[in-house]
């Protein structure tokens, strides 16, 4: 079960795109509460869409592999 709903991120990634457009602060709301971004946060907010995009399966988790040997 997911912790965060399609909506939550669609609201979400449009607030991310008023920031990056030079809007100054923006308010969503994430799991019922009422959280603000200002412009400094872009970083924060794009973290949270990540963790959400993973949360919602929109995105794999990257799997990481090391060389079994060496390379010539």
């Amino acid at each position: 079960m997911a912790l965060y709903s399609q909506s939550e991120y669609d609201a979400l990634k449009a607030a991310y795109l008023e920031l990056v457009q030079g809007v100054q602060v923006v308010q969503v709301s994430i799991g019922g509460k009422f959280v603000r971004y200002r412009e400094a946060q872009i970083p924060a907010v794009e973290r949270m869409l990540n963790i959400m995009a993973k949360d919602l399966g929109l995105v794999t988790s990257r799997a990481y592999a090391k060389p079994k040997g060496r390379f010539y």
